[in-house]
This record gives C-alpha cells, structure tokens and sequence, in this order.
C-alpha cells in the first residue's frame, strides 16, 4: 500500500513538474555575455526555449540598458533582469531561469596605428584639390593604436575651407550605433611642388640680372624661404648681392631692386573697383619698387594719397 501511494504520488509531481516544464516556454540567462552593441538586448545573454519563431524575434529584442564602455564590465543582478523582462513584454507564463547575477562585456578591436595613419594619408589624398604629381609628400605623424567598440565605424574629417598645403588638421571620428563616441586630433602636413627660378650658371656678386639669367626650379615647398622668387619679372635689372650658383633658388633679399619709379616723376594713377576705372596724373613723393606703396600727390587736386607701384610710371590706388 505504501509503495503504491509512493508511485502515485512521484507519477503526480512528475506530471506536475516535468511534462509541464518540458513544453514551457523558457528564457535561460547565461552567467556572462560580450555584446556588441551599445544597448544590452535579451538576445545578447539568453536562450529562449519553446517559442514561436516570431516570439523568439520579439522578446529577443528586449533592451535591459546600456552596455559598458571599451575595457570595462558590469554586472545586471537578477532582480533587476526580472523587472525589465518583465517589462518588455514577456508574459508572466514564461519561465525565467536567471543566475544570481550576469557579467556584461561589451565586444572590441584594436586598430593599429599604422592603419590609422593610412587612413588619414588616403582621406587627405581623396580631398586635396592637388593633382598628385603635384604634391611633394604627405606627411602623417605616427598613431597610437585605439581600441574601438567591434561594429564601430571610424572616418576622417577636415576643416571647411581646408587648403591641404603645409599644415592640415584631421579630425578622426569612431562613432558607435550613430552616435560619436570619441575624436582624436591629428596634425598632417601637405608639401606641393613650388615654381621658383634660379641662375643657369654661377654669377658674382654685384651682376645685374636679366631674364635671360633665370631658369625655373620646381622644389617642395617647405624647402623654401618666403621670400622666394616666384616672378620672373620682379628681378629684371636687379643687382646681386651675394654670388649665386645654379639650384639655388633666388631670394628677395638676395637682390637690390632698383625702383621702376623715382621721387618726382610724373606717373599715372589708376583706380579701378569692377567695370570702374578712373585714371589721373600724378607726382610720386618717393622712390618705389615694383609691389611696393608710395605716396603720390593727385596734380588736379593736390591732394596726397598712398598707392601700390605696378609698372614704370604707374600706380595702383586703394579705392
């Protein structure tokens, strides 16, 4: 009697409590989990068990927060997981099997610096207006390496109005499910090609130059001094102040100027602002070079004003 009250009542829990579980829908949470998106979803840490496939779809997008930043974890406590499955729409019928707490990591890569200085180098080659034979070089500072969130996308941004010559600010960008998740300064530099002119064969000092003396040199940029000449015109009859060979690129400084107008000569002023241009007699007060500002007095007027020298006998005035 007692070993059939026994068997009756082990075949009434087992159908109470085995049977019954076996086709009941089931979430199972792991002990940890690595995610890769920003937001922790119930499919990230859990198995669903006895769904539909449609179910399985819908409550395996349930969000439970925030996942941690790049390096870090965090732990959700069970209590906490209940609530908000529970609150995402899981039917109470469903039964929860949840450890005691669950450890989140959230999933990275590792970008090398060397990739990411490519990266700046092709997006700087992709965006400067220069024709690439052009261009001297492209300078890129060794990177660090970064470490990014797995499914992040990085890009590379530039000023508005950037010339991409001599120094060039690169703005890297990793953002993370459409938001920026961080930035990092980069200082390039662009080297283009110069046309400068030199001497085709070696002069003393104290020659006076013609353009017949000049031949144009092609150099990067940052080789340069400011004062370089880049117009041919600009040294004709100057007188050299140092001896020269030939290669040397040719320095303003380099040269003694004579002026293309002198104090008192007679010249003609001319102000010109569009289709406008208003033309008048005039006395310069000083010697002037060409490019540079003199005082010139307006022989109608007398009125003294300050204008640019452009040629022999003419000045350009500020209107």
């Amino acid at each position: 009697m007692r070993l059939f009250a026994a068997i009756a009542l082990w075949a009434f829990t087992g159908v109470a409590f085995g049977p019954a579980h076996a086709g009941q829908p089931t979430v199972i949470v792991k002990k940890s989990a690595a995610v890769t998106d920003p937001v922790v979803r119930l499919g990230d840490i859990a198995q669903l068990q006895g769904f539909a496939a449609a179910d399985v779809k819908t409550y395996a997008a349930i969000e439970l927060g925030r996942a941690p930043a790049v390096g870090l974890g965090q732990f959700m406590p069970r209590a906490y997981l209940q609530a908000r499955i529970r609150e995402g729409g899981m039917p109470a019928a469903v039964r929860l099997r949840i450890p005691r707490r669950v450890e989140i990591k959230r999933k990275a890569r590792t970008m090398p610096g060397e990739q990411l200085r490519q990266m700046v180098r092709s997006a700087i080659q992709r965006n400067m207006p220069h024709d690439p034979a052009d261009v001297a070089a492209i300078d890129v500072p060794t990177l660090a390496d970064l470490r990014v969130p797995d499914g992040a996308k990085l890009r590379v941004k530039f000023s508005r109005g950037e010339a991409f010559r001599g120094p060039v600010v690169a703005e890297l960008v990793v953002r993370d499910a459409g938001e920026t998740m961080r930035t990092r300064r980069i200082s390039a530099r662009v080297d283009v090609f110069q046309k400068v002119y030199g001497v085709v064969e070696p002069l003393r000092r104290g020659r006076r130059l013609t353009t017949a003396d000049l031949v144009e040199l092609r150099l990067p940029h940052t080789t340069l001094a400011r004062d370089a000449v880049i117009d041919p015109s600009a040294v004709e009859g100057a007188q050299l102040r140092r001896a020269v060979k030939p290669g040397e690129p040719l320095r303003e400084a380099w040269l003694q100027v004579p002026p293309v107008i002198e104090r008192g000569d007679r010249v003609r002023m001319v102000a010109v602002r569009g289709a406008l241009r208003i033309t008048a007699r005039g006395e310069a007060l000083s010697d002037g070079v060409r490019g540079a500002y003199v005082r010139v007095r307006n022989l109608d007027s007398r009125k003294v004003v300050s204008g640019r020298v452009t040629g022999p006998g003419e000045i350009e005035l500020e209107f």
